[in-house]
Order: structure tokens, then sequence, then C-alpha cells
């Protein structure tokens, strides 16, 4: 930071001896040659629209100066040296001396002066320098012809008059050791003012306003963000006392009974913001208060990020529809696709059905990014995967100690995590009837109770579910509330099995064909004809995902070249034709006849459930009724 100082000069000899030393010492200054009251003027015109560390000056003149002006002054004083080298040499034309000097400098001194010197001194002091030429008037009243003075002006009147006078002037050494302490004070001052820009970046960049109060509750400090806020509050109108900016009685009464304020929730320049004020004290006592002001709207957007950053984990959509089309030959597929992009634009919710591998779940991913929350939160979470005891905890949250085992803090849910975005059920038909009855809730209010709370939380979700149940037939059983399917059944979706989309498994087996090589580091140029035809004459009872799964298989036994029958060999991978091959109007289907292959007790049960599983087109309800199974069994044996 370049220094910027100020020199006050009694006269040109000291003009020239300052110049001289501070060119010495590469010390860059404004000298005004001027004294008294005229030197404050200049001074004050000077520093007007200028930024001044110091001023460096002496004698009457630092006297009012220091009352004029709140600048630092370095006074540059003659010492007694000084003042007896003038007299000397002021005695070698008369004894008889008079010492014209500002009324500040008097000393007590001169009479020691004159029985060393052997001359007869007198001092005649002045206020300003309108008083010069009286005061030089009265001294050759009494007979002093020669002068002995600090001042320019003293001399340049003498001179005039035909009199002597000798200048008192400040040494060079005095001036060196007044400009290395300058120096000093500007390193000083640098630091201050780095260490202040710091805390001032500081307080910018902290998203909430901060404003500091001084011991009158007047605001001397606050942030872009504070500034922001209070729109009247302009730098240049710091230094007013806060209940002129902010009209509240309780606030400001706990300002200035200096105690602590806790959040309040205040109406300012129309917007709806949370004040806190702290008191600080140090050893000496109370030194002011600090104004923490926030947004509400704010405060609500960084809950949210927190929310995604500590639970980043499946809240990205990845899938989008332009990669779902690159597979969708069918023209089943394509009218999904279609739909779901509709969908899609709306905010209402969504049920999807279709079997499990069918991709229920990329295409909820595809909808939320087509969304208008596409920038929010997609969070998903499988309805199956977790104990039924976790379920209610995690949709929907807990506080601090409200279970065995609950964390200190407390833990936001689902719900909460994906406000202003969208929440993924996935096997909507397995929650518990207890849970379905508090989604119900949180579905009709908009707000979230966590377990063991006492406060509503609102939330925006838009909910996309999935379910590979028939739940009109759970609703006929009694397992799922029929006001909640209703409240889900608003726009629907059906995913076609794969297959019923064979012409969609040679552009499925070419995508994971190449994203799994290229994963890998292996260099695969195709697929062999009849080993796609055996794919599309399997039925596949896991759909995509088994495909995928096969494709990863047949890939790291190929790892070169094409993918062959040989390749399913060597996997382990057995695509019996028959009855999945039979066409769903063949009447053998609606016969209890069962053809079966010869092989092992679990590849005839696989056979035996996927003729029922074509029979009654997936519907798992009527499987497991005509073979007398429950759900978890089929589950179990369908993975």
């Amino acid at each position: 930071m370049k220094s910027l100082f100020v020199i006050t000069s009694p006269s040109r000899q000291f003009t020239q001896m300052a110049r001289s030393v501070t060119w010495e010492m590469q010390f860059e200054a404004e000298i005004i040659e001027a004294v008294l009251d005229e030197a404050v003027e200049k001074v004050r015109a000077f520093i007007a629209d200028k930024e001044v560390t110091a001023i460096i000056t002496r004698g009457g003149t630092a006297q009012m100066l220091r009352e004029a002006v709140d600048i630092p002054l370095l006074n540059a004083r003659v010492n007694d040296f000084d003042v007896l080298s003038a007299m000397k040499r002021a005695s070698a034309f008369s004894p008889r001396i008079a010492y014209l000097l500002s009324a500040v400098d008097c000393i007590d001194e001169l009479p020691g002066v004159s029985d060393f010197l052997q001359i007869t001194p007198k001092q005649f002091p002045f206020q300003s320098e309108a008083e010069i030429a009286k005061v030089i008037h009265n001294a050759r009243q009494e007979g002093f012809e020669v002068f002995v003075s600090g001042s320019g002006k003293v001399y340049d009147r003498c001179a005039a008059l035909g009199m002597h006078c000798e200048i008192v002037n400040t040494s060079r050494r005095t001036m060196r050791d007044i400009v290395m302490q300058a120096q000093l004070l500007q390193e000083v001052k640098n630091r201050e003012v780095e260490t202040s820009m710091k805390i001032q970046a500081t307080f910018d960049i902290l998203p909430q306003g901060v404003l500091f109060l001084d011991t009158n509750h007047t605001v001397v400090l606050g942030n872009k963000a504070a500034l922001s806020l209070l729109r009247n509050l302009r730098p240049e109108r710091l230094g007013r006392r806060i209940d002129e900016y902010i009209q509240d009685d309780d606030v400001t009464t706990a300002i200035f009974e200096q105690r602590s304020n806790a959040r309040r929730v205040l109406h300012i320049a129309g917007k709806m913001v949370l004040l806190h004020s702290q008191p600080v004290w140090v050893r000496k006592g109370f030194i002011g208060t600090v104004l923490t002001i926030q947004l509400a709207s704010e405060l609500e957007k960084q809950e949210q990020t927190v929310r995604r950053q500590s639970h980043a984990i499946g809240m990205v959509a990845k899938t989008r529809f332009p990669e779902l089309e690159l597979t969708a030959e069918s023209a089943s597929m394509r009218s999904c696709l279609k739909l779901a992009l509709e969908y899609a634009k709306t905010g209402h919710t969504v049920l999807i059905e279709g079997e499990s591998g069918t991709g229920k779940e990329m295409l909820a991913q595809s909808m939320h990014n087509a969304s208008s929350r596409k920038a929010q939160p997609f969070v998903a979470i499988n309805c199956a995967a977790l104990p039924q005891s976790l379920l209610e905890s995690e949709l929907f949250g807990y506080e601090g100690g409200a279970f065995t085992g609950a964390k200190r803090g407390g833990k936001p849910g689902y719900f909460e995590l994906a406000h202003r975005g969208t929440l993924f059920l996935d096997e909507l038909g397995l929650i518990p009837m207890h849970v379905q009855v508090q989604l119900l809730r949180v579905l009709q209010e908009r707000q979230v109770l966590r377990v063991g709370g006492q406060r509503m939380i609102p939330v925006d979700v838009r909910i996309i579910a999935a379910t590979n149940t028939d739940l009109m037939e759970a609703v006929a059983a009694g397992s799922f509330r029929q006001d909640l399917f209703y409240r889900m059944h608003v726009l629907h979706l059906r995913v076609p099995p794969l297959r019923k989309r064979k012409e969609d498994i040679r552009s499925l087996v070419k995508l994971y064909m190449n994203k799994y090589s290229k994963e890998l580091g292996f260099r695969l140029t195709g697929c062999d004809q009849s080993l796609l035809k055996d794919f599309e004459a399997y039925s596949w009872p896991g759909n995509v995902r088994e495909l995928a799964n096969y494709i990863m298989r047949l890939v790291l036994c190929a790892r070169s070249g094409e993918l062959t029958r040989e390749n399913l060999r060597e996997a382990g991978i057995r695509l019996p034709r028959m009855p999945r091959t039979l066409p769903a109007n063949n009447p053998a289907l609606h016969e209890d006849i069962i053809s079966l292959q010869p092989g092992t007790m679990e590849a005839m049960q696989r056979d035996i459930i996927q003729w029922h599983m074509l029979k009654y087109d997936g519907s798992r309800g009527k499987v497991c009724e005509c073979l007398d199974i429950c759900r978890t069994t089929l589950w179990k044996k369908l993975r």
C-alpha cells in the first residue's frame, strides 16, 4: 500500500531540509509550507479527498492540528541544541536577542541560556500569523534589533524591515528519526488494513448479514449481505443508531440492555428475515453488539444444501429420455416413453407399474430430469429393502433421542431430503399399513412430522412410485389402503416386460456389450446372430436387468471378438426355449399342461413358475394363488 503523509513546514530552510531527508530515505510526502491557522486550513483542504496516514509537524502548528483533525501527528520538535545554535549565531550581531515563537513553545530554560552564552534574550510569543507584525513591532520598541525564530514568516518580515533574524531549524537527525517513525507507523497501518480487509472479506462471503454496533448502539460495520437486506443502510449512512433501521421494541430493548436475543422473525423491506443479536464483552467490559440477519428463504436453501451434501448418495438422477430412446425400437416402449415425457411436464403424482427389472427407476429418473425440478434432488428409496421397523423413521425422519440408537441431533427423512425435488418410492405395495396412514397424511397436508418430533415441517415433493404387484388386488386383499391407492393413482404408466418388446433386445445387447467392454477394457466387435436369436426366443423373467447381467458375464468370458453361444456355456447360462417360446395365445397356456425339459429340480421349478407367469400375464397374485405359495417365496424364486 502506497504511503501518504503530509509535512507542515514553518520555513524555506525547513522545507529544503525536509525534501533532502525524504529524498534520501525514499519517503513520499506532501510538504505544505505554512504555520498555525494558515497551516490548519491548507491541511484540511488537502486531506478532504485523500486518505492520509500521518502528519509531520511541530510547535504551535502541531497543537492546533491536534484539535482540528483526527489524524496521527508526529512532532518534529526542535531540541535545546537547535535553539542554542540559533542563539549563538545571533549573538555575533547583538547580545540583546528577541526570541519570537508560538505561545505553546515558550521555554523555562531561557535564563540559563543567557548565562551560558552571556546574552540577554527575551521571549515574544504569538498566537497566529496575524500577530507576527505586532510582536516584531513590540520587540523593536523595547530596543531588540536581532531576532531568533522558527517561523519563516518572522524571517521574511525581519528581512523586509532590514533586521537580522536567525532561523531555529529542526536538525537532519531529528527529521530522519521522525521519518523512520512514520515508516514504522505506515507498516503498522498496512498490517491493520490487511487484517481489516481479511475480516471484511470474511464477513462479505457470509450468506447472512452481519452488523457490528458500538457501545452507543451505532452501526459501524456491515457486510454486503446486511447492506443488501437493509436497503437504506448504505456505507455513507453507517454511524446511525440501530433503531433508525429496525423498529421492533423487543429487538432494540435487548440490544440497549446488552443482552442476547434469540432468532426473531421480522419483516424488513417487505421481506421475512431472522435476526439474532449478541452483546460482546471483553476484559474491559462491553464493547458492542453483533447482529446477524438472514432471509428466511435463504436459510431454507442452505438447509436443503446441507441435506443434499450430507446424504449425497442416491440423490442424483442420472438417466435421461434420450438414453432410453436409443433402445426403444418397439411400439409399446416408444408409446410408454412418449407418455412419460408428457407426465414429466406436470407436477402430479405418477404410479409406474411393471415387472421387476423393466427399468421403472430409470424411467422415474428420466421424468425427473425432464421436469422443472431437475436442478433439485432426486431421492430414491426401495420400500422392500428396509426393515418395516425402520421404514417410518427413514421416510419421515426422527428427532434425537426418539428411540434407542437414534442419533443425538436427529436425522431428516427422505421427504425432507427431497424437498423441492422428486421422491421415488419403489416397491410401493410392500409399505406396511401403519406407514401407509402417515404417507397419506403427508401427501394430503404436504407436511412431515418426524418420529418423536413436535413440529410440522413443510415439504414440497413430487412423488413417483413404482410397483411390480397389482395394487388393486392388494386393495381387495386389505393389504393396501384404498384412499392411498387413489391418491397415488393420479397418472399411470405401465412398463412392458422385455418378452413383449423383443424388438428392443438387439439394441439392448449392443448397448450393454459396449458399456461393459469399455468399462473392463475389452474389445468386442459384436454378437453372433444365432446368439441373438436365442436371446429373442427367451422370455426374460428378470427383464432388462437379467439381460444386462447375462451380457456382463458373456463379456467377461469372451474378452474380444464376437459374443457366441459358446460363451453361454462358458458363463454357465442356460436359456431354455420351452415353454417360454410358446406364443401368448397358445391353447397350452390355458390348459393345465406344462411341458418340462429334463434337468435339475431347480430348472424344473423355474420352468413351472415361468409357465404360470406367462399364463397369467405377470400377475404375481394369481401365480401365488395357483401355486399355493406366498409372495415372498415367489419373489425369491424370481430373483
